[in-house]
């Protein structure tokens, strides 16, 4: 999965969602995971229809309800993923497996709920509009007031403090930073702690639709400790795969004891003061599997207390389990499948020049019947009844309503291709009347069954129109996803170099609207060699009339105007088509019967949300 988390699980869209799909079921009103049928999970409905004005902001944003019951402390869990972990530095970490140990370690002064709310982690109090943000006098800028949790500490039991904030925010802004953005935090001119370090201002220089993800999503780091480290060593040697991440202070409920790529084993932080009571259990394992497969039977014999990382056509493999070994769970996320299309126009199989034509992608998009697409990759499972046409989180208070989306339509597509003049030849594949080559496209995706489905679907579907995809499934995490200095420049199918021509994989959403759309299209995220690679739009999306509309959200303050703005973000999107969104989904897990307090996290989160609060019933 693609992880966009910059900051929390709010200030960046994306998760790379190598495994699993998006949802339908509102970011305000998302239940908490239960086991559900297939088709109770499916064709989940909101219970909030979409508004312009939502009456109550601070409720939209805060109204969790979230009542964890009482623990017996002690005992270990251990979780199965079928992805590899290698990253445990929150701010180079560019995959699910990576952000789900983090959770267990790293935290920041807000998290989102398992119903789909912003909750305070180590702040003191929500951080509001109404309450925590004064404009400048002279207009422009504006500053953020936070409190934290009085008595933090890090895990080696030195003071946890704003200072902590200051010094992670010039550390993310240090020239010689390199592979990570420094988007949201140089919107922040000044981080003003007060003398005891438990309160602090922060300065905006101009209005900023992302401060609340920017400032509520900060990890913190450790400045005791990283100011130790060489910045150009951080990426390596702050938090490495290895025993000596024992050294790393952390400042969540859990702590490392050791590391690799395949196991990470973490034990009680007992001087976590984040919540009211330490962590319930002892310790918490991290076991990497070679494939969904493996991790399956691991948690049928009980050997995995939690198998996470499992996509909706693992279901039918465990929802048999016996219920003395534990339960399956199929739940909405806030995951969406997408095919997308490299619009740098540098060649075939670096973004092919035809790809830069809207007439392309919007006959591309009427090519794929995506209810025939979920059911050749998911057969048997009810098809969804939303056909999404935009990223919103499906069935918020954020998507556009009454949108528009183009219509599964053969001909229409064929016809639009013609009339441009994308002749075919003798072997039926068009060519572009401008660059002369033929429509033949780098298509790269992940090494996974459903994902191989899907490649073959698309496959066959761009064929009616005259487009041959080559396929090519590569590893999610050392090349697909991989960030940019950690492949070579010419690595194929590597999405942060733009060594591909069209990928299949997932984003994962938050509850940031900013977050949501500005890493993804906005052309100042477009990653060059002249940046270090700090950026997000792997789509090489370049157009004025996208940027246009991000910066009307980017410069809103208030939660009301964003929600505006994104209604004007979606039509551009509806209009130019930069990706087709193909369908949203479920998410999949096993839970053993003893384990208490689990609840499906929707959102960037994790499932790990509030781990502090998992426990093992006797």
């Amino acid at each position: 999965m693609r992880n966009r988390l910059l900051g929390l699980l709010a200030t960046s869209a994306i998760v790379f969602a190598a495994c699993q799909g998006a949802t339908s079921t509102p970011a305000a009103s998302t239940a908490p995971a239960s086991a559900a049928a297939p088709s109770e999970a499916a064709a989940a409905s909101p219970t909030v229809a979409p508004s312009p004005t939502p009456v109550d902001y601070d409720q939209l944003l805060y109204g969790y309800d979230y009542k964890p019951s009482t623990g017996t402390p002690g005992g270990k869990v251990i979780i199965g993923t079928d992805a590899t972990i290698d990253q445990l530095n929150p701010y180079y970490q560019n995959a699910t497996a990576d952000t789900e140990v983090i959770a267990s370690t790293m935290r920041s002064l807000l998290t989102v709920s398992s119903d789909g709310h912003w909750k305070p982690d180590l702040a003191a109090e929500p951080i509001t509009f109404k309450d925590s943000v004064t404009n400048d006098p002279s207009g422009g800028g504006f500053t953020v007031h936070a409190k934290l949790k009085p008595g933090l500490k890090w895990s080696d039991g030195q003071p946890l403090t704003f200072a902590d904030w200051v010094y992670t925010w010039n550390w993310i802004l240090d020239k010689n930073q390199v592979g990570i953005t420094t988007s949201p935090y140089d919107q922040i001119d000044k981080i003003t702690p007060s003398a005891d370090g438990l309160e602090a201002d922060f300065h905006f220089k101009a209005p900023f639709a992302g401060w609340l993800g920017a400032v509520g999503g900060m990890w913190p780091m450790p400045e005791h400790y990283m100011k130790t480290i060489p910045i150009k060593d951080a990426a390596a040697k702050s938090y490495p795969l290895s025993a000596a991440v024992g050294a790393a202070p952390t400042s969540g409920p859990f702590k490392y004891d050791t590391a690799s790529s395949d196991t990470v084993v973490l034990s009680r932080n007992d001087n976590w003061a984040g919540g009211d009571h330490p962590a319930y259990l002892d310790g918490v394992t991290y076991k990497t599997y070679a494939d969904a497969a493996t991790e399956v039977a691991a948690f049928l014999t009980g050997d995995i207390d939690v198998a996470i990382e499992l996509s909706q056509d693992d279901y039918d493999a465990i929802k048999g389990v016996d219920p003395a070994t534990g339960k399956a769970i199929i739940a909405p996320a806030w995951l969406y499948e997408h095919f997308d299309m490299n619009q740098s126009g540098l060649g075939q199989g670096k973004g092919h020049p035809a790809l830069q034509d809207p007439i392309v992608r919007k006959a591309i998009s009427q090519a794929i019947d995506k209810n025939a697409m979920w059911q050749a990759v998911f057969p048997g499972a009810p098809v969804p009844d939303n056909n999404p046409c935009t990223n919103a989180t499906p069935s918020n208070y954020w998507q556009l309503p009454d949108a528009k989306c183009l219509p599964f339509d053969l001909a229409a597509a064929n016809k639009a291709l013609d009339d441009a003049g994308y002749k075919a030849g003798a072997d039926g594949i068009r060519v572009d009347p401008k660059s002369g080559l033929p429509l033949v496209f780098e298509h790269c995706t992940s090494t996974q069954g459903f994902r191989e489905l899907g490649a073959d679907f698309l496959a066959k579907s761009l064929q009616q129109i005259g487009i041959k995809l080559n396929e090519n499934f590569v590893d999610r995490t050392t090349v697909l996803f991989a960030n940019w200095p950690n492949v070579k420049d010419d690595t194929k199918c590597n999405l942060a170099h733009g060594n591909y021509d069209t990928s299949e994989f997932a984003y994962q959403l938050t509850f940031d609207l900013f977050g949501d759309y500005y890493y993804s299209y906005h052309s100042e995220q477009i990653p060059t060699a002249a940046n270090k690679g700090n950026g997000y739009n792997y789509l090489r999306l370049n157009n004025p009339e996208m940027d246009a509309a991000i910066n009307v959200l980017k410069n809103s303050n208030d939660p009301k105007d964003q929600i505006e703005a994104a209604y004007k973000i979606q039509q551009a999107y509806i209009d130019t088509v930069p990706e087709v969104v193909l369908y949203y989904r479920n998410d999949v897990r096993g839970v053993g019967a003893k384990v208490q307090n689990f609840e499906k996290n929707p959102g960037t989160a994790t499932d790990m949300w509030n781990v502090e609060d998992w426990w093992l019933q006797q």
